[in-house]
C-alpha cells in the first residue's frame, strides 16, 4: 500500500480511542476489517483473526475501530488507489499495563 500516511492515520486514531489500561500485560488480539473506498466499514467485514481469550479485551479492541468508524475519522481511501477496498489487520497486544 503506497500510502503510508493513510495508514499511520488509521493505527493513530485506532489506538487513541483503545481502552486498555485495565488489561494484565500478554494479551493480544487480531481483528480484521475493511475499510471501503468512502472511508467506511462494513459491518460484515469484521471478523476476530485471533482471540486473545479475554472477550472484554477483544470487545474493547472492536469497539475502538468501531469508534473511529461511527466518527468518519479514517476518511477516504486516497485518490491515487486503485482499489475499492482496503482489507486492514489490526494487531492489539498489551505490554505491559497502561501501555499498548
Amino acid at each position: 500500500f503506497p500510502f503510508p500516511d493513510y495508514l499511520k492515520n488509521v493505527e493513530d486514531m485506532v489506538y487513541k480511542r483503545w481502552n486498555h489500561s485495565m488489561f494484565r500485560p500478554g494479551l493480544e488480539v487480531r481483528i480484521a476489517f475493511v475499510i471501503s473506498k468512502d472511508g467506511s466499514v462494513p459491518d460484515a467485514s469484521y471478523a476476530v483473526e485471533k482471540s486473545s481469550g479475554n472477550a472484554t479485551f477483544d470487545e474493547y479492541a472492536r469497539t475502538a475501530i468501531e469508534s473511529v468508524v461511527a466518527h468518519h475519522e479514517f476518511g477516504a481511501l486516497p485518490d491515487g488507489f486503485a482499489g475499492a477496498s482496503l482489507p486492514i489487520l489490526f494487531v492489539f497486544t498489551q505490554d505491559r499495563p497502561g501501555k499498548p
